[in-house]
């Protein structure tokens, strides 16, 4: 028997606990199903939680509280604490009695008693002690004279409790007082869940926006990550290309330069070759100049036929003339690139004469054989004998036009 000073201080807690179970029972059931779902939740609050799901869910679905409850039953049986069991078996002596098993409901009130022996918990014990005052306060209680065996082995033999009228009486008083408690108290959590709820609700929506903004921020900073990456590829590639056309670049401007500066020294090294060939050219015909005069002297002196001496003397002006005709026209040979010459040279083996040489540049000039004639100072059978013998030299076939010929290694 509880005394009544400590009746009245676990009265007060466990008034509060049936207030929360009766919060509980009208606010939503998929809220505690939610809670149960969570994997982090503590074994004894996951007891509390599945006792209060119990009591939450409808008188149609009792079969299912009671399996609930006696899983959290189960779940109790490992700590060593008796207060969840305790609440587990408090639980069941309102769900067997609704269920309209008497004897399980007493039985379990029992074992409710039992095991509030053994816990400090005056919360648990105020809980029980209503339970035992709910049940004996029903009109239909049965009366039980068997033995119930308690839980983890312990056998309690069941005696019918003897109490005079007055301690009934008091009884009474006190469960009727603590209803009209509890259903005032209920009213005014039922007031405050509704707030609370209301409350949670708008929670729960601030949530669910923040996740979804969270969710599209997440994805607007995936995109521009990709987007980053893409471009960061691009840069790569663009300056992989850009060093290459550097590169290239510079290989190219090298190379320009060096053949800029082999022309230069080409050009150099055939100028200074041309200019000794004309040299020698010069000196040749100043020679042979010297030579006719001779030639002349000694002719006159030799000869006294003056008819002879005149023709001998013509032969030689018109030989002077020839050469002197050559050495003007010179200036036309000179716009001809020496790289015109040196390809000749290569194409004949360097078989070509000086005069081979300006005919060919003659050619490459676009003049006629008769052209020609008048510049060198022969008659046309002498050009077109010293193409026969240029194109011999050139190794060309009969049917190859040599103007053609000489225009296309002039281009």
């Amino acid at each position: 028997m509880i005394p009544r000073i400590t009746f009245l201080r676990s009265l007060i807690p466990a008034i509060v606990y049936l207030c929360c179970i009766t919060l509980h029972a009208q606010s939503n059931v998929d809220s505690l199903g939610t809670v149960l779902s969570q994997t982090d939740i503590s074994i004894e609050d996951r007891i509390v939680t599945m006792c209060r799901l119990a009591q939450a869910l409808p008188e149609a679905d009792t079969e299912k509280a009671i399996r609930t409850t006696q899983q959290a039953l189960h779940l109790g049986k490992g700590l060593a604490d008796g207060k969840y069991e305790a609440l587990a078996y408090g639980t069941l002596v309102e769900l067997y009695h609704r269920h309209g098993d008497h004897i399980q409901a007493q039985v379990a009130l029992d074992s409710a008693l039992w095991f509030s022996n053994k816990t400090d918990d005056a919360a648990t014990k105020g809980f029980v002690f209503l339970r035992k005052a709910w049940l004996e306060s029903r009109p239909d209680k049965p009366v039980i004279t068997t033995n119930a065996v308690g839980e983890k082995g312990v056998t309690r033999e069941h005696q019918p409790e003897t109490m005079n009228a007055v301690t009934s009486n008091l009884w009474l008083m006190a469960s009727a007082a603590a209803l009209i408690v509890v259903i005032l108290v209920a009213l005014y959590f039922i007031f405050k869940a509704s707030r609370l709820q209301a409350t949670v609700a708008l929670l729960e929506k601030q949530v669910s926006e923040k996740d979804k903004g969270d969710s599209a921020l997440h994805t607007r900073l995936k995109t521009l990550e990709d987007n980053q990456r893409l471009a960061d590829r691009h840069e790569a590639v663009f300056r992989a290309r850009t060093n290459a056309a550097e590169a290239a670049r510079q290989t190219a401007e090298q190379l320009r330069k060096v053949a800029e500066q082999q022309l230069q020294e080409t050009e150099q090294q055939l100028q200074h070759e041309r200019q000794e060939r004309e040299q020698v050219a010069q000196v040749t015909v100043e020679q042979k100049n010297e030579l006719l005069k001779v030639i002349r002297k000694k002719i006159s002196e030799a000869i006294q036929d003056r008819a002879v001496l005149k023709q001998v003397n013509a032969v030689i002006d018109q030989h002077k003339k020839s050469e002197e005709a050559l050495d003007k026209d010179n200036g036309g040979v000179e716009s001809v690139p020496m790289a015109f010459f040196e390809k000749l040279k290569e194409k004949s083996g360097d078989s070509l004469s000086r005069l081979d040489l300006k005919h060919c540049a003659f050619i490459s000039l676009g003049l006629s054989n008769k052209e020609i004639a008048q510049r060198m100072g022969v008659v046309p059978k002498s050009v077109l004998m010293s193409r026969y013998r240029i194109k011999q030299k050139l190794a060309l076939p009969k049917e190859e036009d040599l103007d053609h010929y000489i225009r296309t290694l002039s281009k």
